[in-house]
């Protein structure tokens, strides 16, 4: 496993956006970041997410479509615990 938590939350944001350039203004990055990061997700997992067209908004593939959320599930998670660890760093009981 080499993909992060990073290209997750860009691949979830592009499939809600329908843009990579929005994503990238929104998150305060260059747009070819944005491609870089799902493209490099895109490798890690062996499938492309994506159909991309010239001029066109981006479409998520099946496998896209598949993974989506799968994705949106493990961020929920990620973000469940950092509440926990947050909780248990302020005196909350384990």
């Amino acid at each position: 496993m080499r993909w992060s938590l990073e290209q997750l939350e860009v691949f979830v944001a592009v499939a809600e956006g329908h843009s990579f350039s929005a994503v990238a203004r929104r998150q305060g990055r260059v747009q070819s970041a944005v491609s870089t990061a799902v493209a490099a997700l895109e490798d890690d997992l062996g499938v492309r997410l994506f159909e991309r067209s010239s001029g066109r908004q981006p479409r998520l593939t099946d496998a896209g479509l598949a993974l989506l959320e799968e994705a949106r599930e493990l961020l929920r998670q990620c973000e469940r615990l950092e509440g926990r660890a947050l909780g248990l760093a302020q005196g909350e009981e384990a």
